[in-house]
């Protein structure tokens, strides 16, 4: 194993829980999920944490994502567009649930519209 491997596992089973469970949350119970993360003892000394994983991942495929002129970058925008491409990769179910307006339709149509990679049609 190099030095790497350690950070990059831990990094990959941070983006694991964060999209099993942290997603799902609504934003209070996501604030608890986070306090008791870091509260582990395990957690008191760790270099990065699953927010700034989470948000890193988040970031750099919305930093390679065509968007539409005048579509404001919201962080439902954001967490709906990172979970549809999660879940088209993985070939797992999605249901995105919100009230109208808040960017459902629209990252699935960024998606559909960024796809344009080799296994696409």
């Amino acid at each position: 194993l190099s030095c790497e491997s350690p950070q990059k596992f831990r990094r990959a089973m941070l983006l694991s829980v964060g999209i099993v469970y942290y997603l799902r949350l609504d934003t209070l119970a996501r604030s608890e999920f986070l306090q008791k993360l870091k509260s582990l003892p395990s957690e008191q000394y760790q270099e990065f944490h699953l927010k700034e994983v989470l948000d890193s991942a988040i970031d750099k495929l919305m930093e390679h994502t065509e968007i539409p002129v005048g579509i404001a970058l919201t962080s439902g925008l954001k967490e709906n567009t990172f979970m549809t491409l999660v879940c088209t990769l993985s070939r797992t179910p999605l249901m995105i649930v919100g009230p109208p307006g808040c960017s459902k339709t629209l990252a699935v149509s960024i998606v559909t519209d960024n796809a344009n990679g080799e296994e696409s049609p």
